[in-house]
């Protein structure tokens, strides 16, 4: 079974009667769907049309039949006044004696012949044909209906623009398709490629205030092929805000005198978790006062940034690291750290550099020197000033014990002890009737001269030191001399302890 959906256009247009005798017609709309409400689309079929006047009049004023075909969504567009065996004229009927009814019958070719589909009244009188030939206008060739007589209104008897609908009137479209490139229900065509068809929307006094358009060649330094959405500025004149290439496979979305805000709790995502995307900035960034900023693998929405912290990298699982990369040139790579008119700056500039309101008060060398108050240091520590360690503290330098450079005649191996040659003064390796001095040592917490000179050792004489086996005689903990000399005593971690 087959069901129909009439609808008569919202108005109804008839071609002029000319000096060539074109006949008279009007406009009508059909669409066809089967017992599933499905369209049906494509088919071949036969229709009679027939016009009654009066509500209660079953006689036709005029009839006729057309063959036609169903278009693809299953629409059937007819014009009365185009079909074959017809019977009674247009031009005779007159529209002011009563409603005019339209009567469609149609045979699907199944073998069941016409039935009747739809009766309904022409609210809309098809004018020209109610007033004659006097709005020659109208004219239909084929399927071509056309108006060159000036604007045409619905809803309205002053039309502004060649179709207008009036005031608090709508337009309503209708498809089954899904093909954007044939489900277009309004095409804005340009004729040449600077052109600029629109969309526009205007106050009470025809100001612009918003358009959309398109367009293909750009002009006073307008990028090429892009789709824009315009609103007015101050001045009234229309501005593009927001910019959509066209044309490319990937393209750059774009503002123009536009700021992007993302307002309330809402937010501005980039990408998904399985695919995150990357975000460029070409101009500075600001985050508010109060607003933090979080990198890395944290919940952030639900934890937060650390309490004291205005930005954290936190990661779960490698390290979480801050670059600051300055590839090329003279200029160092560094970090401000002010409070007030105090600045503080750390620099990387080659070696290390730690300033203070732009004086440099601790150097880092490549080599691993460091310098206090020193730019250059030569030392391991290079120190301009006093060194102070505090009550109940030292400076402990690998053992704890007191050491001083000493002058030795001959060699004196670490470890071994150093005794006073009581002939000639000298200090040398102990032998038999020394006096006592120390042990060579290679390092002490406390060392009398701050370098040595050619030829001297380091003598460990008050402390804990290494001390070699053969060297000294053992006496329970007690230490001695190759000649029987108490000098100290052996501590458990094998240290020599001289008092």
């Amino acid at each position: 079974m087959l069901k129909s959906k009439l609808t008569l256009l919202l108005f109804l247009l008839v071609i002029s009667i000319s000096q060539a005798q074109e006949r008279p017609g009007f406009l009508y709309q059909t669409q066809l769907t089967d017992e599933n409400n499905q369209p049906v689309i494509n088919q071949n079929i036969d229709c009679q049309i027939e016009l009654t006047q009066g509500e209660n009049s079953s006689t036709p004023i005029y009839s006729e039949s057309q063959n036609l075909t169903t278009s693809p969504t299953g629409m059937l567009e007819l014009v009365v006044g185009n079909g074959t065996d017809a019977s009674g004229s247009l031009n005779d009927i007159d529209w002011t004696q009563g409603t005019v009814f339209i009567q469609i019958s149609i045979d699907m070719k199944d073998g069941n012949g016409y039935r009747v589909f739809k009766k309904e009244p022409i609210h809309a009188v098809p004018f020209a044909l109610a007033a004659g030939n006097s709005n020659p206008g109208w004219k239909l060739q084929s399927n071509q209906l056309s108006y060159t007589a000036g604007n045409v209104g619905i809803g309205t008897d002053k039309p502004e623009e060649a179709l207008d609908f009036g005031v608090n009137k709508a337009v309503r479209f209708k498809t089954t398709l899904t093909r954007l490139n044939e489900s277009a229900m309004i095409k804005l065509k340009w004729k040449s490629d600077s052109a600029k068809p629109a969309i526009m929307w205007v106050d009470k006094n025809d100001n612009p205030r918003a358009a959309l358009y398109t367009y293909r060649l750009g002009i006073n330094g307008e990028p090429d092929s892009v789709f824009c959405i315009a609103t007015s500025d101050s001045k009234g004149n229309l501005i593009p805000r927001f910019n959509i290439p066209w044309g490319y496979n990937k393209v750059e979305l774009s503002t123009t005198n536009s700021e992007f805000k993302v307002s309330g709790s809402k937010k501005f995502i980039v990408g998904t978790s399985g695919s995150p995307g990357q975000t460029a900035f070409y101009g500075d960034v600001y985050i508010g006062a109060g607003k933090k900023l979080g990198i890395g693998d944290k919940d952030w929405e639900n934890t937060g940034v650390e309490e004291y912290a205005e930005m954290e990298i936190y990661q779960e699982s490698k390290n979480a690291q801050l670059l600051l990369n300055q590839a090329t040139g003279s200029a160092p790579a560094a970090i401000l750290l002010k409070k007030g008119d105090n600045t503080w700056k750390i620099e990387n500039n080659d070696n290390l550099h730690i300033f203070y309101n732009d004086q440099d008060v601790i150097t880092m060398a490549q080599n691993g020197n460091l310098g206090i108050g020193i730019v250059a240091p030569t030392e391991k520590v290079d120190v301009a000033g006093n060194v102070k360690v505090s009550v109940g503290n030292s400076f402990i330098s690998g053992t704890r014990g007191t050491a001083s450079y000493m002058t030795l005649s001959g060699s004196c191996p670490a470890g071994d002890l150093v005794g006073l040659n009581p002939a000639t003064g000298e200090l040398r390796d102990y032998q038999a009737g020394d006096e006592f001095i120390g042990v060579a040592t290679e390092n002490a917490a406390f060392i009398a001269n701050h370098q040595n000179s050619t030829g001297d050792i380091l003598v460990g004489t008050h402390g804990q030191f290494t001390v070699n086996s053969g060297a000294i005689q053992i006496d329970g903990h007690k230490a001695l001399t190759p000649d029987g000399k108490l000098i100290g005593y052996i501590l458990s971690n094998g240290n020599l302890f001289i008092r």
